[in-house]
């Protein structure tokens, strides 16, 4: 059997993520989009599958969010500015 996650797995994971990056762990609730059913469409797993694929791609945005926060936070910034700053005046000289 594979190793499915269940998508209360997935908001479990998103808080931890949120809360190790200093982020209000708050997720908008899915809304359903109303329109009219018609005859011959039975579009209550698609509505599921594509409710499931928005929050894996909400997840992904976090966790990306994530990378990035943490590889931002190991940047030397006044290194760059000061590397910057030199280069400048060697070429005003």
């Amino acid at each position: 059997m594979g190793s499915y996650m269940t998508e209360n797995d997935y908001m479990v994971n998103a808080k931890k993520i949120a809360s190790e990056i200093g982020v209000e762990p708050s997720f908008p609730v899915k809304r359903r989009a109303l329109r009219k059913k018609h005859f011959d469409e039975n579009n209550s797993e698609e509505a599921l599958l594509e409710g499931e694929k928005q929050f894996k791609e909400r997840l992904n945005g976090l966790a990306t969010l994530c990378i990035e926060k943490r590889l931002l936070d190991e940047i030397d910034i006044d290194t760059i500015i000061n590397d910057f700053a030199s280069r400048n005046v060697r070429r005003n000289l």
